[in-house]
């Protein structure tokens, strides 16, 4: 979780920036001025190229992320005693919930009495 969240800061510090340099160019209005036309759409395709490697960076950073998972998470369950001690533990630990939804489950429905 802390390995998403670090991704997650650094991409929106990024876009931050990226939205930053895009808006600096626009020049301030006075509101009895008519708005400006956008004349160089260039600026803002580079800014639109920029987000959108940012936004591959931060799911490479992820994808990268979630495999280390995977690989770690395997080598913990890598044995079949470790799995069958991992099975036993998930056993005992449902078991009260389980009894305590069957219980539920079994238990008559309270009569409802006139009011």
């Amino acid at each position: 979780m802390l390995k998403f969240a670090e991704i997650s800061q650094a991409a929106i510090q990024r876009q931050a920036e990226i939205a930053s340099r895009g808006l600096a160019p626009l020049p301030a209005q006075d509101a009895e001025e008519k708005p400006a036309a956008f004349s160089n759409f260039a600026g803002f395709s580079t800014v639109f190229q920029d987000a959108e490697q940012n936004r591959q960076a931060s799911l490479a950073a992820t994808q990268e992320a979630v495999a280390e998972w995977q690989t770690r998470v395997g080598q913990l369950l890598a044995g079949p005693d470790v799995q069958k001690q991992f099975a036993e533990a998930l056993q005992a630990w449902s078991k009260p919930l389980a009894a305590e939804t069957e219980g539920k489950a079994s238990a008559p429905a309270p009569e409802k009495t006139a009011a």
